[in-house]
């Protein structure tokens, strides 16, 4: 009788993944705040950036609103950067959009660390059985032996209560990445983390008592 008996060992899948520590303050007279309306912005110089940023903090936030009273727009859809603005255009703008809050996302510093990657091996393969005969094949496949650059930026962030531009919290953000995080990865990881801290701090208008973990 021929038997095919499937031999795989633990293949290491290397994904981009990020953590992010914050700490925050909110402000005493603020203490009773609470905002379902916050403009987003990431001052990035490069343009490109800061639409990817932004967008990332939509999404977050889109994804938050199913459980809290809460809308996110970035600053260039409510301020487009094709022109100048006064105080008073601004003021009107965010009136006009129902803007109770302005988070402000700025990055402080960007460094990377060096980490070793010890050598593995992993191995797959097929044995075929006939009779009290087996035979095997397989290949194996080394990883490691080297030094990978992981990826840390740091940012503060404050939101200003649109009402009397006032800041009413600030936090400050660390996220580390490992080999294969992207900026894109990163700033996903902050995202999340300011938003569930600013609900943990009680800034955002409940809907619902549970909010699951992010996937």
């Amino acid at each position: 009788m021929l038997r095919l008996i499937s031999v795989t060992l633990p293949v290491f899948l290397l994904i981009g993944c990020a953590t992010t520590n914050l700490s925050s303050f909110r402000a005493p007279e603020f203490a009773d705040a609470s905002y379902r309306r916050i403009m987003i912005s990431v001052p990035f110089a490069d343009f490109g950036t800061r639409i990817e940023a932004e967008t990332i903090f939509l999404k977050a936030c889109s994804w938050y609103s199913n459980w809290r009273d809460i809308t996110c727009l970035s600053y260039i859809q409510v301020l487009p950067p094709t022109q100048e603005y006064t105080a008073e255009e601004i003021a009107k703008a965010l009136s006009d959009q129902h803007i109770d809050a302005l988070m402000v996302i700025r990055m402080t510093n960007a460094y990377s660390t060096q980490a070793y990657v010890p050598e593995f091996t992993t191995t797959s393969g097929r044995a075929t059985a006939s009779g009290n005969t087996m035979s095997y094949s397989g290949q194996s496949f080394s990883y490691g032996g080297f030094s990978v650059s992981k990826p840390t930026v740091q940012f503060e962030i404050k939101l200003f209560d649109a009402a009397s531009s006032k800041v009413a919290w600030i936090g400050g953000s660390t996220t580390r990445g490992n080999a294969n995080a992207g900026f894109d990865t990163l700033l996903r990881s902050l995202a999340n983390s300011a938003l569930q801290r600013l609900d943990q701090d009680g800034l955002i208008k409940k809907k619902s008592a549970f909010v699951p973990s992010r996937p």
